[in-house]
């Protein structure tokens, strides 16, 4: 009688919970400011003419095609950027859903979740495609329970999961892998034979995670990793490495300054939940898999990977807690109780360190512009410059004008009009000032336009600036006596928490005969 009447309170406890969550990400994201990583993926999805375009232009993007396939159907709909915010804020707002409602924690570790840094911000206000990978992880992880009954439901999760980042398809290979496994170490002949038909399951995750790599697999015009250079005795040393290392290289994941602190949390959980051995093949192919990407790939550093941990950590305590390897099992309760207390009590330390992180990020993008673009776009309004050609050194700070602005964006080292920068051999590695100069006051010559070149505020004569993917800008006496005699400075904007800074420089347009 009790637990019936207890139902709906805790159904309405729940709403609440969600209510404020979404709350909070509306307001964050009123107050965001689009980055160029965020944009980045709308301009493609919007500026290609059909799926197979966009998957043509992923190559070099690191990213599968469900955010961008997205991204471009919304935009079809609603023919207005918003989408980006709100395409971002649906998905954190159903992972949040499936998470209160089906996650086997008690009631206050899935009110922490929300309000910790990746769920509250990295993941919502942030539009990147991460939290939809976050989404599906989270059902793959929902359907687990059902897996004996209905293994389909699994199998779409993690195949949708392996479209959605590198890190996504880390994690269905690993879930896919304890699927796999589970046939293996299961004991009744009658939950084997189902077993099988569960392993089956991750058939189409593995045919799903394999296109979404070829997809994604860069050419050899790539500025961003080395992947065409490596041997196989480096992908060996680093599997190994990745193996000592347990996730150290992802502490700032679990907001750890001292990156031995992971292993030993690792061993903690996998010592907790050694009675799942799924579970634990899941977690070390997580950890084992995204080590190794870092390494060989793509540095694991930015916040927004290294989230990737934290989900590994909380879906395989999920999967430890959704039933053991017969068909008429249960979750593990009663004798295992103190292993889940202790767990519970691990995740909540984690959590509080979380939310701690969490708000101070989600604040400070309140208080502090992220990026100068929404700033300059009401300067350019204000001065009457929209129909100005605007170029930038470092070129990647237009990226998110678009947002804000329709003026054409000039690129260049590429010495092409767009609003896409290519980290290809494409782009000029090497770009000095004078170049930079000359090549817009050729382009000048042809256009009837205002010309605006945005530079960093802090430029000084005989310096090397690295903008980036292995590019310098060089500034001479030379350079910045030209700059000088050739262009007016208008403004700075300094006030953005990232490197989206920069002063406004008109170039003065000369006397036609």
């Amino acid at each position: 009688m009790s637990s019936t009447c207890n139902y709906p309170t805790k159904t309405a406890l729940a709403l609440a919970l969600l209510c404020a969550y979404g709350g909070l990400l509306f307001v964050g994201a009123i107050y965001h400011e689009i980055w160029r990583d965020e944009m980045r993926a709308l301009t493609i999805a919007t500026t290609s003419g059909g799926l197979s375009e966009i998957a043509a232009r992923l190559r070099n993007e690191g990213h599968p095609l469900l955010w961008y396939a997205i991204l471009k159907f919304a935009y079809l709909i609603v023919h207005d950027s918003i989408v980006l915010k709100v395409c971002a804020l649906l998905t954190a707002a159903a992972a949040a859903v499936v998470f209160v409602f089906r996650a086997p924690f008690p009631f206050y570790i899935r009110a922490m979740w929300l309000f910790g840094l990746f769920p509250l911000y990295e993941y919502s206000v942030m539009s990147r495609n991460y939290g939809i990978g976050m989404l599906f992880i989270f059902l793959a992880a929902a359907s687990y329970k059902e897996r004996f009954v209905s293994p389909w439901k699994i199998a779409v999760a993690l195949s949708l999961a392996a479209l959605t980042s590198a890190y996504g398809i880390i994690h269905a290979l690993a879930m896919a892998a304890a699927l796999l496994v589970e046939p293996i170490i299961i004991r009744s002949r009658r939950s084997k034979e189902t077993a099988a038909r569960v392993g089956a399951a991750a058939l189409p995750v593995l045919l799903t995670a394999g296109i979404s790599l070829w997809m994604i697999f860069p050419d050899r015009s790539t500025t961003v990793t080395e992947l065409h250079s490596l041997g196989s005795s480096e992908i060996i040393f680093a599997l190994l490495g990745g193996l000592l290392r347990h996730g150290a290289t992802f502490h700032n994941g679990l907001v750890s300054p001292f990156p031995f602190i992971v292993p030993l949390v690792l061993a903690s959980v996998y010592f907790l939940i050694m009675r799942s051995p799924c579970a634990v093949v899941y977690l070390c192919a997580v950890v084992v898999g995204m080590e190794t990407f870092s390494e060989l790939v793509y540095s694991g550093a930015a916040l927004r990977h290294q989230g990737f941990l934290l989900l590994g950590i909380f879906v395989a305590v999920w999967l430890s807690r959704a039933g053991g390897h017969n068909l008429d099992s249960t979750p593990e309760t009663g004798g295992w109780s103190s292993s889940a207390s202790l767990l519970d009590l691990g995740l909540a330390i984690l959590l509080v360190l979380q939310i701690f992180v969490g708000v101070k990020a989600y604040s400070r993008d309140i208080v502090e512009p992220r990026s100068s673009s929404e700033s300059f776009a009401h300067f350019v309004r204000a001065n009457g410059l929209e129909s100005a050609i605007i170029a930038a050194e470092p070129d990647v700070v237009l990226e998110s004008l678009p947002y804000y602005l329709n003026n054409p964006i000039y690129l260049v080292r590429e010495r092409r009009f767009g609003s896409v920068v290519s980290f290809t051999t494409e782009s000029e590695p090497e770009l000095s000032l004078t170049q930079l100069l000359i090549e817009l006051e050729s382009l000048g010559e042809k256009q009837d336009r205002p010309l605006i070149l945005l530079l960093p505020p802090d430029l000084s004569e005989d310096s090397r600036l690295d903008v980036g993917y292995d590019r310098t800008l060089s500034i001479d006496r030379r350079g910045a006596e030209h700059l000088s005699s050739a262009a007016e400075k208008l403004a700075c904007f300094t006030r953005a928490i990232t490197d989206e800074n920069y002063c406004v420089w008109k170039l003065k347009e000369k006397e036609k005969n």
